[in-house]
């Protein structure tokens, strides 16, 4: 990634962590509403499996997964430092059990963490200066027959959360 962009995208994340936190009255329950419906469209068996959340933030979408979904490992990544502080204190107030690592998917190795059932990748992918060496990364990742979700947004499916984002910045 080029430094100056991690940088950016480092600082950023470290003065408004995100997402914000449950006493916002927020239950931030997308991936536990995707993997209801991954198991019933799919015939998923959402049980005893190896969990990696790449951009995980503050950990709060992961958090009410594994509260939900109690019999996995779940592992929570993320490249800023004050949102897995966040993380690891909202873990207790939650009542879930997930790990959290500050770590750069970059240097994410099968050997440090092992290897997954399933990966999401929630909104981070189209920070990365080379995506496609991050989707090779997540293949090095995954377990056979592993599944990866990825969430992209832009200007035609997220407008109004990016325009937030640009006054954010300014």
């Amino acid at each position: 990634m080029d430094h100056s962009a991690a940088d950016r995208i480092r600082t950023q994340y470290q003065r408004f962590p995100y997402p914000s936190s449950p006493e916002a009255g927020n239950t931030y329950s997308e991936l536990a509403n995707l993997m209801t419906l991954f198991e019933l469209d799919c015939g998923y068996d959402f049980v005893n499996k190896r969990v990696l959340d790449v951009g995980t933030g503050t950990g709060m979408r992961l958090l009410q997964l594994a509260k939900i979904f109690d019999h996995n490992e779940y592992l929570g990544l993320d490249y800023s430092q004050s949102s897995i502080d966040y993380a690891i204190g909202a873990r207790g107030a939650i009542g879930a059990t997930v790990d959290f690592r500050q770590l750069d998917i970059h240097s994410a190795t099968e050997s440090s963490l092992g290897r997954f059932d399933l990966i999401f990748c929630m909104g981070v992918l189209h920070h990365m200066e080379d995506p496609a060496s991050v989707v090779r990364r997540f293949g090095s990742l995954l377990k056979p027959d592993g599944v990866v979700f990825l969430y992209l947004y832009g200007e035609h499916g997220s407008a109004e959360r990016m325009r937030r984002k640009r006054v954010l910045q300014h």
